[in-house]
């Protein structure tokens, strides 16, 4: 949060969307709701996933000083985050999270969208 607030433009690229983009692609190849269990996540991991996940909502909503870009990929790494956590309740809080007003301009890319839906379908229930 930090550095967004406090960021300097960097020629060769956003520092802090190259970890988004890291962060995104990591959940993306971690197996099918690994993060689903809370019984098995320490209380500390728990705490962290919450933070990391009310960052992110803060950054998709513009409220760290993100470019639009960086609320994009913000809003995609917190969609992965949630399908990995498995919790109806943790997708729905997305969804209304995309769906609030100051956030239309986010658009999240239509493979991972597709790619979310696969996950979901081949998910054993």
């Amino acid at each position: 949060k930090q550095w967004y607030q406090r960021r300097v433009a960097i020629t060769a690229g956003n520092l802090s969307n190259e970890v988004l983009i890291t962060a995104k692609e990591i959940l993306s190849s971690l197996p099918p709701l690994s993060l689903a269990l809370d019984t098995k996540i320490p209380q500390l991991g728990i705490q962290t996933l919450t933070q990391v996940c009310d960052f992110l909502k803060a950054t998709v909503h513009g409220k760290c000083g993100a470019d639009l870009s960086g609320r994009q990929l913000a809003a995609e790494v917190l969609l992965c985050l949630v399908i990995q956590r498995g919790s109806l309740h943790c997708v729905l809080d997305w969804v209304r999270m995309a769906r609030a007003e100051g956030v239309k301009d986010v658009v999240i890319s239509k493979s991972l969208l597709m790619q979310t839906i696969q996950q979901i379908e081949c998910t054993p229930s």
